[in-house]
């Protein structure tokens, strides 16, 4: 038993000691780049700059290279279970950090010559993108032998369950689901290891195990993550504070916190300010293709509940035709399935009443872009829940209400990028509760790179 433990915790030394020593070559290869660049292209079209040192004088400072490794240890970055977008901003930030500390370190300890200036702001902007390529190489080398691939026995059932099969399935090299039962013994336990020689168990929220069951798992070393139900309340939310050795839980109500909000207004204002000059080309062409495709109004404009309970419209591409909500209300009265199908998501897959030109501005998310207005007038923010119809509001949000009214709705938001229609409303409220008392700008970046790659898969789409 104990030989088990010891294997797995050297695959996981071996596993962070080459992502650490790969931190350490991208940043060396940025630094190279970044030299490269400097001496032999902007040289040449900005004559005022002087010429380089060789920069193997500066090889006696390498050390300062370690302190990526010992930041990126601090924020997570050698943890598997993370996603490639909390990867990458992750990366940048702890990748920020450590070029300012190292900038510091270099002032202090008075290196002749300077370190150049333009040289070290060029590898700054090149490190993210090197780092994630060569932590993909790495972890390409480890899935060939089969070392990166976690096996996982989910144990009873609830909305945050469904959220986490819906996210693993996206990860198949890495995550595979082995079983999910309803209750986990001892027995059980025995033959799903030997038989799979599991590494994560899941256990939803309520799901008890016996003493034996844990004093297996420990002994096999396999992790096991409990999604808790404290009190009646649900664990999104909430963080630990140690005291003496005490394990104390802390309630966390971010977006309620006056700074917080104020941070993220700032960030709302300046990407919808950039995003809108980048994207205004685009809307001739889009607005031409609606009214060649169908008749009616290029916008679309319909009521949603805003922060506090505050009514506005919402600007849309129109992605329907002109009598869109007589059709649904006959689909609704014949088809006993579409019934269903729209009580349990609100949302039809195959649905009659969406447009050619619709179809396809729905599956790229081009539909929202006239929402960055609503962003503007201060109506929605850029990140935030899905905004809502009043029937919506009254018949889903009745325990979750202030969460939603605390907030600004937002164009893109964890729903959205965590399966959209695949999920029912119950993982939507869980979802948005989860964003309120969780926000940070590192989770808003996070999701803006998630919603860009599922604007280019049509990951959910309809």
């Amino acid at each position: 038993m104990e030989d088990a433990i010891k294997k797995k915790a050297l695959l996981r030394f071996v596993s962070i000691t080459l992502l650490a020593l790969g931190d350490v070559l991208a940043i060396l290869l940025s630094l190279y780049l970044a030299y490269v660049l400097r001496e032999h292209f902007l040289y040449k079209f900005i004559t005022s700059l002087k010429p380089l040192y060789d920069i193997s004088i500066y090889k006696k400072y390498m050390f300062l290279l370690f302190l990526w490794p010992l930041i990126f240890y601090i924020l997570e970055l050698y943890d598997h279970i993370i996603s490639s977008e909390l990867e990458i901003v992750r990366a940048f930030k702890g990748s920020t950090i450590a070029y300012i500390l190292s900038a510091i370190a270099l002032y202090m300890l008075d290196v002749r010559p300077r370190f150049p200036r333009s040289v070290f702001l060029l590898s700054w902007l090149f490190s993210p993108f090197v780092i994630i390529i060569v932590r993909k190489l790495i972890r390409s080398f480890f899935k060939r032998f089969g070392l990166w691939k976690y096996r996982i026995l989910i144990v009873g059932d609830s909305p945050e369950i469904f959220i986490i099969e819906n996210t693993i399935k996206y990860h198949p090299n890495t995550f595979n689901i082995v079983k999910k039962i309803d209750n986990l013994d001892l027995g059980t336990l025995k033959k799903i290891y030997k038989d799979t020689k599991l590494d994560i168990i899941i256990l939803a929220p309520g799901v008890k195990i016996a003493r034996e069951v844990m004093e297996f798992v420990e002994t096999e070393g396999i992790e096991l993550l409990a999604i808790t139900d404290i009190f009646g309340l649900r664990s999104q939310g909430i963080g630990t504070w140690n005291i003496s050795g005490i394990v104390t839980i802390k309630f966390n109500y971010n977006l309620f916190k006056p700074l917080n909000k104020y941070v993220k207004f700032i960030f709302d204002r300046l990407f919808a300010f950039f995003f809108i000059l980048f994207t205004l080309p685009l809307y001739p062409i889009i607005a031409i293709c609606i009214k060649l495709d169908s008749k009616g109004p290029v916008l679309y404009k319909q009521t949603r509940v805003g922060k506090g309970g505050k009514l506005f419209k919402v600007y849309k591409f129109r992605t329907m035709y002109q009598d869109a909500d007589k059709k649904l209300k006959e689909i609704l009265e014949k088809d006993k399935d579409a019934r269903l199908e729209w009580e349990q998501y609100r949302k039809l897959k195959n649905d009659p009443r969406i447009t050619k030109i619709g179809k396809f501005l729905r599956k790229t998310s081009l539909d929202e872009l006239p929402q960055i207005i609503n962003i503007l007038k201060g109506e929605m923010s850029l990140v935030g829940p899905r905004p809502v119809t009043k029937e919506e509001i009254e018949n889903y949000y009745k325990e979750t209400i202030k969460y939603y009214y605390s907030v600004l709705p937002g164009i893109t938001g964890l729903w959205q990028v965590s399966g959209r229609n695949e999920l029912d409303f119950n993982a939507r409220l869980l979802l948005d509760e989860y964003y309120v008392l969780n926000w940070s700008i590192e989770l808003d970046f996070e999701i803006i790179l998630k919603t860009i790659s599922v604007v280019l898969t049509g990951r959910g789409a309809v």
